[in-house]
């Protein structure tokens, strides 16, 4: 073989890794989808209706609002309203501070609302598969309460 076809197959071959390493589209997609139900105003649940205006309004206002805050899930069941959110890497230090920042921020926004925040894992998750149950249907309205419930007092023992 000549030199040119091996320095080609050495190159191909190295190069082969790093571009398909650096696509990174797919990663780490979103918890929940963007375009989600979420948009709805109303999410109809075995005879009752759960509340749900304007979240997504909300989660998009905090993300561009704090940069520091990479993604966030809430949700609302009467007068209040359970925010998770997630810190960028280099923000974690300050998750207390950046919890208190977005409560004022959304106190502003819904002042009718008892606001708690969390930057915990665990509340995300429960918060986000609380939101992605009532997307699909699967409970009434007292289990959605139950769950809402345990959520809050997971928060607060948290604090």
């Amino acid at each position: 073989m000549s030199k040119i076809k091996v320095i080609w197959i050495i190159t191909s071959i190295t190069l082969f890794p790093f571009l398909t390493g650096c696509n990174q589209e797919d990663a780490n997609p979103p918890l929940i989808n963007k375009q989600s139900d979420m948009n709805m105003q109303q999410i109809k649940n075995e005879g009752g209706l759960i509340e749900q205006a304007n979240l997504q309004e909300i989660n998009d206002k905090i993300l561009s609002t704090f940069n520091s805050v990479e993604d966030v899930v809430s949700l609302k069941n009467h007068e209040d309203m359970l925010i998770a959110i997630k810190t960028t890497a280099f923000q974690q230090f300050n998750e207390q501070q950046i919890e208190q920042d977005v409560k004022k921020e959304m106190e502003k926004i819904k002042p009718k609302l008892n606001i708690l925040v969390s930057s915990d894992q665990k509340i995300f998750i429960e918060i986000n598969k609380l939101v992605k149950d009532l997307q699909n249907g699967q409970f009434s309205i007292e289990d959605f309460d139950k769950r809402f419930d345990k959520i809050k007092k997971l928060k607060n023992d948290t604090a």
